[in-house]
């Protein structure tokens, strides 16, 4: 490495064995002295080189460039400036089309004018008064300007006229000889030559002598000279036209062969600079080679450390104990993160936002009876404390009296649940009214042996949900004060037939002649009965199976309860081995009243139930 703000360089080496390092380095050292003499020697000469024959073919692209840029030059005759050239071309292009515009106004003018003398020579009638009435009123110059004639025209009609009497003099001697002075060919003939004596010597009143002339000969004079004015302002105005598309078409060839010479131009102008910054590096690589090579010099020879560099076991120590421990930070919050179940009480009370109104432990397989019945055939085993603490919780609540037990989903327990929480209503003397709402699961008449016979279903079905219908469709359970409503036969339609006004009169039926009314309704999530029965009934106790429902399942079987219209009474944890306990006390060390024998346990009575609740 190197020391900032020096041109020092340490070497350094690692090796177990400290000989060898000192080999090394000073092997090194040579080594790096013999590169630096070697190289710096012929470098500057090899750069030198290259520049030079870089120089040389720059020359020779500068004067290859500078030959086709000439010829360019003379091929499309630039001597001028390209400024320069741009402004002649404008001003040529801007006169001819001054001129052209003057052609086409005399153009148009003459063609007006040849258009009047051919419709007055159309007219019917003489176009002599017409011819006349200009010639006397305007003069000679003001009729040559509203006829489009010049005065070179003028003077042509003049020489014309001058040539006619010559020829009408000698034409008047040849036919007095013949015919005598009094023939009236003689005397016509005579009759111009006086008119035209008359126009030659005042050609103001030529114009009105002519009027004495044919119509015919007048006009067609007249004619020919408009119509020869005409076709001389067509011919001019369509030489100008040529002349200025001759003008575009070669101002095309030259800006096409100045482009090319602006790209010549340009190109030379980057060989020229190019050619500078060679000169420039040539001119320093010469003075560079007038100084002292670089030097070398070594400062100091190969020395051991006093202390052995590697390894450093403190270092290692901190750095094992730092990533150890932000390695187990990590792997703990990764597994948290993936573990989706609950893991306590006041885990299930904070994601659901609801009491906790029992722990129901998961039952030993040694139990007497089905889980369904422990109330009724294991009233004293430990299982059974977790229902009359739910009893105990619903004893409190003066407002509920009719609810349903529900699930978030299918095997959570639901109706084990409800059907020993009837049984521990029912053995305080509640009358109390058990009805099977699972139209597509239907367990509970399995569960207290009674007949499935027809039950809510056929009531439902049929429509018929008189008091008499009703008590006819339930059923005694072996507990006195506990009546059960099956199901029936699993319908068809199992989801219309909650939605029926007559499962409301059969509630408000129930209530009227029941202390408690449990209502079993489906699971939450799979299907939405159990959210048609959540608003039919006073609260819902949602039941929790902490091995099973996760904390997204169980949040959103509250959310359909609340969408529903329904209240969230509590919640029952189901299965709670691992933190199934109430205070300091748990199941199995404090249960509920003393062993007893294998014999037929004696009904408690009313009141002492009642106390033992409170």
């Amino acid at each position: 490495n190197t020391n900032r703000g020096t041109r020092l360089l340490n070497l350094a080496y690692q090796s177990p064995n400290p000989a060898t390092t000192t080999a090394i380095l000073s092997a090194i050292t040579d080594s790096y002295l013999q590169f630096t003499a070697e190289t710096h020697r012929s470098h500057s000469q090899e750069i030198l080189e290259i520049l030079t024959h870089q120089k040389t073919d720059l020359e020779k692209q500068l004067m290859e460039n500078d030959e086709q840029e000439l010829k360019l030059q003379l091929a499309a005759g630039v001597i001028l400036s390209e400024h320069d050239r741009t402004s002649n071309f404008e001003k040529r292009l801007s006169a001819l089309e001054e001129e052209l515009l003057k052609a086409q106004t005399a153009r148009i003018r003459a063609a007006g004018l040849y258009r009047q003398v051919c419709a007055a020579s159309d007219a019917k009638g003489s176009p002599d008064p017409f011819m006349l009435r200009l010639a006397g009123a305007l003069g000679q110059q003001v009729v040559s300007e509203k006829m489009g004639v010049r005065s070179d025209n003028l003077r042509f009609y003049e020489t014309t006229v001058e040539e006619s009497l010559i020829k009408d003099e000698v034409e008047l001697k040849r036919l007095g000889a013949i015919y005598g002075p009094d023939h009236p060919q003689v005397k016509a003939l005579k009759e111009r030559i006086e008119r035209n004596r008359a126009h030659l010597k005042n050609p103001d009143a030529g114009h009105a002598d002519a009027a004495d002339k044919s119509g015919a000969q007048l006009t067609d004079l007249v004619r020919k000279m408009a119509a020869q004015e005409l076709q001389e302002a067509q011919a001019i105005e369509q030489d100008l036209t040529q002349k200025i598309a001759n003008e575009k078409a070669e101002a095309g060839n030259q800006n096409a062969k100045h482009l090319q010479l602006r790209a010549l131009e340009a190109k030379g102008e980057r060989l020229k600079t190019f050619y500078d910054i060679l000169l420039q590096r040539i001119k320093e690589l010469d003075m560079g080679e007038n100084l002292a090579q670089i030097q070398v010099t070594v400062v100091g020879p190969p020395a051991l450390a006093k202390k052995p560099v590697a390894p450093k076991v403190p270092m290692i120590l901190l750095l094992s104990f730092l990533g150890g421990l932000g390695g187990g930070v990590g792997l703990s919050l990764l597994l948290d993160r993936l573990d989706n179940k609950f893991r306590s009480p006041e885990d299930i009370q904070q994601v659901l936002e609801a009491p906790l109104v029992g722990n129901v432990p998961a039952f030993e397989t040694s139990l007497p009876c089905a889980p369904a019945m422990i109330m009724l055939q294991a009233p004293n085993a430990p299982e059974a404390e977790a229902f009359r603490t739910i009893r105990t919780w619903l004893l409190f609540r003066q407002d509920i009296r009719m609810f349903s037990v529900s699930s978030p989903l299918q095997g959570d327990g639901k109706s084990t649940i409800i059907s020993n929480l009837a049984g521990a209503i029912a053995q305080i003397g509640k009358r109390t009214l058990l009805i099977d709402a699972d139209l597509r699961r239907p367990s509970v008449h399995s569960a207290w042996s009674t007949e499935p016979s027809r039950g809510l279903a056929y009531l439902l079905l049929t429509g018929d949900c008189t008091p008499e219908a009703i008590t006819q469709e339930i059923r005694p359970s072996p507990l006195p004060n506990l009546q059960v409503l099956p199901c029936g036969p699993i319908p068809a339609n199992p989801g219309e037939l909650l939605e029926k006004p007559e499962l409301v009169s059969l509630l408000q039926w129930a209530r009227t002649h029941y202390d408690y009314v449990l209502v079993d309704s489906p699971p939450l999530i799979p299907v939405a009965d159990g959210r048609t029965i959540a608003r039919l009934v006073d609260g819902l106790i949602l039941v929790v199976r902490v091995q099973n429902d996760t904390r997204e399942v169980s949040y959103r079987a509250k959310t359909y309860i609340s969408a529903a219209g329904g209240t969230l009474l509590g919640v029952v944890g189901n299965c709670v081995d691992h933190w199934a306990h109430y205070g300091y006390y748990k199941y199995g060390k404090y249960g509920y009243g003393e062993k007893v024998e294998d014999t037929a346990p004696e009904e408690p009575d009313q009141q002492g139930e009642v106390s033992d609740a409170a």
